[in-house]
């Protein structure tokens, strides 16, 4: 815990990059993916509708929550990314694995010393 507490602060300080024409694309998709289903909802009209209404709109309004979405909103704003979703490759990608080795080498030993 105390090494990814570490990575943490080291990583505090650099600046992520998002890639905004990956980000661009999605948000583009989706956008039109919700503007059809509001399309689809406002032609719905009457009381026995409802249900299917509320529905589509609920479908939208989920689409519009998705951590891809918040994070192509953010980095087309010029943002970082607030979940890791279109962050360019660089640097902060590469301590990842190191974090991975050490941690999976850590509890070895101690399932050794318990079989014991």
């Amino acid at each position: 815990a105390e090494a990814g507490l570490a990575l943490l602060k080291q990583n505090e300080g650099e600046e992520t990059q998002g890639d905004a024409d990956a980000a661009g694309v999605f948000k583009a998709g989706a956008d039109a993916k919700i503007t059809a289903l509001k399309e689809e909802a406002d032609a719905l009209a009457g009381k026995d509708n409802k249900k299917a209404r509320t529905e589509k709109g609920k479908e939208a309004a989920a689409l519009s929550s998705t951590d891809e979405y918040i994070d192509a909103t953010r980095v087309l704003k010029g943002l970082p990314p607030k979940h890791g979703h279109f962050v360019m490759g660089g640097g902060a990608a590469a301590p990842a694995p190191e974090q991975a080795e050490a941690s999976s080498a850590t509890p070895a030993p101690a399932a050794d010393a318990k079989g014991d």
